[in-house]
């Protein structure tokens, strides 16, 4: 199990569109399943609108690559995204909106 992931972190600008991916260097035969804030957004069949976020759509390209599509990012994708390939996380995200602490 690798406890060392890839880290991203990115602020994002408010109703931005922008697409998060993951690949895995090994040939493993298991998809990435993709978590958010601990909880599982897209594995296989299961899509992010399945929790109730309309905005974001999962893509598997290959057994080792997928990613996620963010349209119009909000408040509530802000977090911690995970993917993971079996018990090896290959990358996690920290995404927040850009300059959402100043003032109007």
């Amino acid at each position: 199990m690798n406890d060392s992931p890839n880290l991203v972190t990115l602020s994002i600008l408010k109703n931005s569109s922008i697409t998060i991916n993951c690949s895995s260097s090994t040939n493993s035969s298991m998809t990435h399943v993709w978590w958010f804030n601990g909880i599982i957004i897209f594995a296989n069949s299961f899509q992010p609108t399945e929790i109730g976020i309309s905005n974001v759509q999962g893509t598997y390209v290959n057994s080792s690559f997928s990613y996620l599509r963010f349209d119009g990012f909000s408040q509530i994708n802000t977090g911690n995204y995970t993917c993971r390939d079996g018990n090896t996380v290959n990358k996690f995200f920290m995404l927040d909106i850009k300059g959402k602490f100043m003032p109007a």
